[in-house]
Order: C-alpha cells, then sequence, then structure tokens
C-alpha cells in the first residue's frame, strides 16, 4: 500500500537559477517528529551560506507546524556543523525505532 506524505520544501535561488534545495518530512504517527531528508547547494554556490539559508527557513516552519524533534543525517562535518547551528539532531528520537 502506498501513502502519500506531506512534506516540506525551501529552495534557494541566485536570480532565475536554482542553485539549493531543502526537504523534510514527517516521520511520526503523531506529528511531532520531521526528518530534513535531503540539504543540496550546487558545487559553484557552497561556503557561501546558502545550506545555513535553507535551513534558518525550514527549521522555523517546522517548528511553526508543530514539530517538536526534527532530526538529519548530516553526510560530512561541514552539514552537521549547519544541523547543529540550527538545532537538528542525529538520529531517530529517543524511544523511536
Amino acid at each position: 500500500m502506498l501513502n502519500r506524505l506531506p512534506c516540506w520544501l525551501v529552495r534557494a535561488r541566485r536570480g532565475r537559477k536554482l542553485i539549493g534545495y531543502a526537504w523534510a518530512f514527517d516521520l511520526s504517527d503523531d506529528g511531532t517528529w520531521a526528518v530534513i531528508d535531503d540539504v543540496a547547494v550546487h558545487a559553484s554556490f557552497q561556503n557561501q551560506g546558502a545550506g545555513s539559508a535553507l535551513l534558518a527557513e525550514l527549521v522555523p516552519w517546522l517548528r511553526d507546524d508543530g514539530f517538536v524533534t526534527i532530526t538529519g543525517m548530516a553526510i560530512d562535518p561541514r552539514m552537521q556543523t549547519i544541523f547543529d547551528r540550527h538545532g537538528v539532531s542525529s538520529g531517530p528520537p529517543n524511544g523511536a525505532e
């Protein structure tokens, strides 16, 4: 059985050019745990604050929508630093499998 899940998506643009995006989805049964699945910034625009700007929009939006726990999996130390700065934790919340 397939289910459609709501997701939250923000995009970064420079002029008309898409340079990055971040998206998250609800992974809990009770609407309290969101997972940031992707944060992607074009290589030419990395290390210029685009990833942090994406999370500066996405994380408050998720909090406003009632998510208590927001997690993500950083694939490198730079992303972990950005996640830490925006209150995104690694792994599932306590008690989740």
